[in-house]
């Protein structure tokens, strides 16, 4: 009777630790399942927040909507709730009166009164452009003299405003170094919502947009313009901003490129270009009824009304309604309509529109 009982209580004995031993190696198990790290998904950059620069241009950095433009910088409307914002139009002389010396200051002051109404601002620096365009920026005088010291030369136009030779290797350089500092100063700062690239003349894609100018073509082969020539210095030259800007989205300003007419230059080159290298584009052509090419609503596009209404003889009303057509990103709108206290409720409406596209 003793050995049974001996018997019974060492099987049940036996019986508890086999238990014992699967109850741990199921807690064992489970306990190493939680400590196993998930392999990261591969991180993807939303599309507000994408790089630019070389192939990322394309990304929007934030709410679609309408910008102040043509206020010679000022801070009049940096409270309207409207507005996304303002563009600032600069000049490279006055940026960098010496070689090396930058006025960031300028732009500085010039962005705080928006900054602080938690606003933002499209910034262009162009190194031509007319003498009556900004007087107080030097518009007319676009290039430092220095640079045409070091041995550029230049166009002078019937308003005597005056123009580089922007395929010297010269300028190409000095104007390199500029781009550089610029993007060391702002490619960081959220508070820029696009640069537009300073190409040509008043920063488009055309050497000189005068049309009262009978001797323009030949002033300008005169010192070495050709149609292929300005091509290749206008991919050189956005190859100069798209290899020093990162984060800040990169807009090209395509004018009827080419004064030369040579065969096979036309703006469908220029669009082709540009939307390859995922830039975005601006149209500085809004009227009533704007049409564009099917291509511009690839990339996010910039709309800049061609005139003020009470010169194009538009409404307000019927532009924003073309922008809003055209799938603008942006619209860049004449302060003049912007203070006619009777368009409020029109920006107020297209605000919200451009918004929830």
């Amino acid at each position: 009777m003793n050995n049974r009982r001996v018997a019974v209580i060492a099987l049940a004995i036996s019986a508890v630790i086999l238990v014992a031993g699967c109850v741990y190696l199921v807690f064992s198990s489970l306990k190493g399942q939680q400590a196993v790290t998930p392999t990261p998904r591969s991180a993807t950059t939303p599309a507000a927040t994408a790089p630019a620069g070389n192939g990322g241009t394309s990304a929007t950095t934030g709410p679609k909507g309408i910008f102040q433009f043509s206020s010679h910088n000022a801070a009049t409307n940096s409270d309207n709730p409207s507005l996304q914002g303002t563009n600032l139009n600069y000049y490279w002389s006055k940026l960098e009166p010496q070689q090396g010396q930058y006025n960031w200051d300028v732009i500085d002051n010039d962005m705080k009164p928006w900054v602080d109404h938690h606003k933002r601002v499209i910034l262009r620096v162009a190194t031509s452009g007319w003498t009556q365009w900004d007087p107080t920026l030097n518009s007319g005088h676009a290039t430092p003299q220095w640079v045409y010291d070091s041995g550029v030369q230049s166009v002078t136009e019937v308003d005597n405003s005056v123009h580089p030779q922007y395929w010297n290797p010269k300028f190409l350089a000095a104007y390199q170094g500029f781009i550089q500092a610029m993007a060391q100063h702002y490619d960081n700062n959220p508070n820029v919502a696009a640069l537009q690239m300073g190409i040509g003349d008043g920063g488009e894609t055309k050497v000189d947009t005068r049309r009262n100018n009978d001797n323009l073509i030949q002033q300008w082969k005169d010192i070495g313009y050709t149609d292929a020539v300005w091509w290749d210095t206008m991919q050189k030259i956005v190859d100069m901003y798209t290899s020093s800007f990162h984060h800040v989205p990169l807009a090209i300003l395509p004018n009827s490129s080419f004064i030369g007419k040579t065969k096979g230059y036309g703006e469908s080159k220029v669009l082709s270009y540009a939307i390859d290298k995922k830039l975005w584009l601006q149209d500085d052509g809004l009227i009533t009824n704007r049409q564009l090419d099917p291509s511009w609503m690839t990339v996010p596009h910039i709309e800049e009304q061609r005139q003020e209404t009470k010169q194009s003889g538009d409404t307000l009303q019927d532009d924003l309604t073309a922008a809003i057509n055209v799938k603008a990103t942006y619209v860049l709108i004449f302060a003049s309509d912007i203070n006619d206290p009777g368009n409020a409720e029109v920006l107020q409406n297209a605000a919200k529109q451009l918004a929830q596209q």
